[in-house]
């Protein structure tokens, strides 16, 4: 405790019989327990003037060197730049990439915090290539992506993003404005919890320039907790989402609850690979959008799993909308409950589906059932095989 005020009181240099006591011979250095002591409270102070750091180009920036001189944010204004970190320690700075720049940011071990700010904030009409090495961790906001911006993440080490606000996101914008391209193409794990009012793992409200988000290998876990969620995509339609050669595990608690799609208007989305949805909520759609959709749903060669516990759900399409959905050689099994429910199609309003060489498997428990199909639209089979159980 007398370390941790110390170092807070703003003591540059320890001396005393808690990091070494007197011995016969010199020591090179102190006790790693102790060392990351002070390291740790060090960090755990924090400055309030603004104080940034431009790196240069090819360097190698040690975080931790620049948080214990209290920078609090780096400016990156050239075309490769590595970031080194230590995994076990948080540093509370943002990384701010310049307006219009393309460049390659590589992220070792890196864990931050950005305590005002999000963690990394991509500048207008910029495109990033962020390379992950190693474990990665942002905390409390996380990948500004702005609309008209792109951000490509690669490599084979993991990242970790924890949003706790009101209006929280995990890569993109929130749900109250527009966001840019998102194409997530790792070789690790990228693991997204995002918790707050409105929340959105990857994507954000609006996307009128039409960006694509796209998520084409690695494993990836987005959890999204509120009274309005969305895992991957947009709030007000134009949801361009292409999931292919992944594993994507989603779960969405909230009032309002998506998957992958949009709470409103057009969606465009195709999936080539493993998909698990957890949904909870008044409204919940895994695959679609939450209502008054349109647009179109392409799954073909996939394996998708949802289990949805809401008063009104469509695990596949949309309600009260016409959504066209086609189904080609895909494995789905679905376990919904709720009040009034449709598992592929649409509860209350139109839509075309076909489902061509499906493998269906559905559970189905609510005082109004729709297994495949909607009120007022079409449905066709190609082969395959539909095992349904209603109100069993």
């Amino acid at each position: 405790q007398e370390l941790r005020t110390v170092i807070q009181l703003g003591a540059d240099l320890i001396q005393g019989f808690y990091t070494s006591r007197p011995k016969p011979v010199l020591l090179r250095q102190i006790s790693k327990t102790v060392q990351n002591e002070i390291i740790s409270f060090n960090l755990e102070t924090r400055t309030f003037a603004s104080r940034s750091y431009t790196a240069k180009s090819d360097e190698s920036v040690e975080l931790i060197r620049l948080a214990l001189e209290h920078y609090t944010d780096i400016l990156i204004r050239e075309q490769c730049l590595t970031i080194v970190g230590e995994a076990a320690h948080t540093s509370n700075m943002v990384l701010k990439i310049e307006d219009g720049l393309d460049c390659t940011l590589t992220l070792q071990n890196v864990n931050l915090r950005g305590v005002d700010s999000p963690s990394i904030q991509l500048g207008e009409m910029c495109s990033l290539t962020l390379v992950l090495e190693g474990t990665n961790t942002l905390e409390h906001i996380g990948i500004y992506v702005p609309e008209g911006s792109s951000i490509t993440i690669v490599g084979d080490g993991d990242l970790t993003i924890n949003t706790d606000r009101s209006n929280s996101f995990g890569i993109g914008n929130d749900l109250e404005h527009g966001y840019g391209n998102i194409t997530l193409a790792t070789g690790g794990r990228v693991t997204l919890n995002t918790n707050g009012e409105q929340c959105v793992g990857i994507g954000g409200g609006l996307n009128e320039s039409g960006s694509r988000i796209r998520l084409l290998s690695g494993e990836i876990s987005i959890i999204t907790s509120g009274i309005a969620g969305i895992c991957v995509g947009s709030r007000e339609g134009n949801a361009q989402v292409e999931v292919s050669d992944c594993d994507l595990a989603l779960t969405a608690d909230a009032a309002s609850a998506v998957g992958i799609g949009s709470f409103r208007g057009s969606v465009d989305i195709a999936v080539n690979a493993r998909v698990d949805f957890r949904g909870t909520g008044n409204k919940s759609v895994g695959i679609g959008s939450l209502e008054k959709g349109v647009g179109s749903i392409d799954i073909r060669d996939a394996s998708v799993s949802m289990a949805i516990n809401a008063r009104f759900c469509s695990a596949i399409g949309t309600i009260d909308g016409s959504i066209n959905t086609v189904v080609d050689g895909a494995n789905i099994a679905l376990n919904c409950e709720g009040s009034e429910i449709a598992g592929i199609g649409d509860p209350k309003g139109a839509g075309s589906i076909l489902l061509k060489d499906a493998e269906l498997d559905m559970t189905m428990l609510a005082a109004s059932v729709i297994d495949v199909g909607t009120r007022c639209g079409s449905v066709s089979t190609q082969g395959g095989r539909k095992s349904v159980r209603i109100n069993p």
